[in-house]
């Protein structure tokens, strides 16, 4: 049966629940920290994870640069446009504009 469980901390996850898919939104606001990402992908193997991360203006990640180096892929997202880099992804791009 399809799941739905949305919560504030990743801490509220049921015990029993394993989920397909994790997205934190974003890992600035709930405090996570890349040493916090890493427990998390060990805790749930079989989970994909979308880890969203605020930048500043010059385009850095806001606290731990570390977390770019523990991610599969890294997709920026800018006025419409989607540039992805990564272990697995090595300069996509996709038009998102129109979409929708």
């Amino acid at each position: 049966a399809d799941k739905l469980f949305i919560s504030k901390d990743t801490k509220e996850i049921p015990t029993d629940l394993i989920p397909d898919l994790i997205i934190i939104d974003t890992i600035n606001k709930a405090g996570i920290k890349n040493v916090d990402m890493i427990e998390l992908k060990q805790k749930y193997p079989n989970t994909s994870f979308i880890f969203i991360a605020q930048v500043t203006k010059d385009g850095d990640f806001r606290g731990e640069n570390a977390t770019a180096h523990d991610v599969d892929a890294i997709i920026e997202m800018k006025n419409g446009e989607a540039f992805a880099n990564g272990r697995f992804i090595q300069g996509g791009y996709l038009n998102i504009k129109n979409l929708v």
